[in-house]
């Protein structure tokens, strides 16, 4: 009886194959039954390739819609709904935390125009980040009150609708940069001064 060939679906069948001829470690094993064995695997391997490719497909197809949705309702809400929307953020903030917030950006929009630059126009990471570098050395701000005025750029940001630059890799540099000297300065204070003068003992008389 000549045995049925088996079908070759998989691109690797040949090179699959030719190994298996050339490294055959159990002689006794029937080739024509591995094969069919083998390409039975690589059939059902390439259906679970092809199923994991499609889920894929759909799942970032929904993703996709999701967000065009997502838009498309935002700019409808903004559009019938702009100043109670608005309203409803600056209220979701304590009196106390609006009134720092707004000071902090006041601060901030003065320093900028010194520079020239424009007041109405959103900030970039690394322009916050130099102002945060000098809050931090020129003037000494502490990292709570960097914090701070990080939260306000943020919030003042998200509520004219642009990007929030906060998340920028040179905003939080220079935010962990500023926490650790200010603990090098604290552990500096903690260690003894090797120029004072060591207390002399006693003398023992006895």
């Amino acid at each position: 009886m000549v045995p049925k060939k088996p079908k070759p679906t998989h691109p690797a069948f040949a090179s699959i194959l030719f190994n298996a001829i050339q490294n055959r470690t159990e002689p006794d094993i029937d080739l024509v039954d591995w094969i069919e064995e083998m390409t039975t695997r690589l059939d059902r391997a390439e259906d679970e390739l092809r199923l994991v490719r499609e889920y894929e497909a759909d799942k970032a197809a929904q993703a996709k819609g999701d967000a065009g949705v997502n838009e498309f309702n935002r700019s409808f809400l903004e559009e019938h709904c702009g100043p109670e929307i608005d309203e409803c953020a600056e209220r979701s903030l304590s009196d106390a935390t609006a009134a720092a917030y707004k000071k902090a950006m006041q601060r901030a929009i003065e320093w900028r125009a010194e520079g020239g630059q424009r007041e109405l126009a959103p900030w970039s990471g690394e322009e916050i980040g130099f102002y945060l570098w000098l809050l931090s050395t020129d003037e000494q701000l502490s990292v709570s009150s960097l914090n701070q005025a990080v939260a306000a750029f943020s919030v003042y940001h998200r509520a004219k609708r642009w990007a929030d630059p906060t998340t920028s890799p040179y905003v939080r540099g220079v935010l962990l940069k500023a926490k650790r000297n200010r603990e090098a300065a604290t552990i500096a204070k903690l260690q003894p001064n090797p120029t004072e003068a060591q207390p002399q003992k006693e003398n023992d008389n006895g």
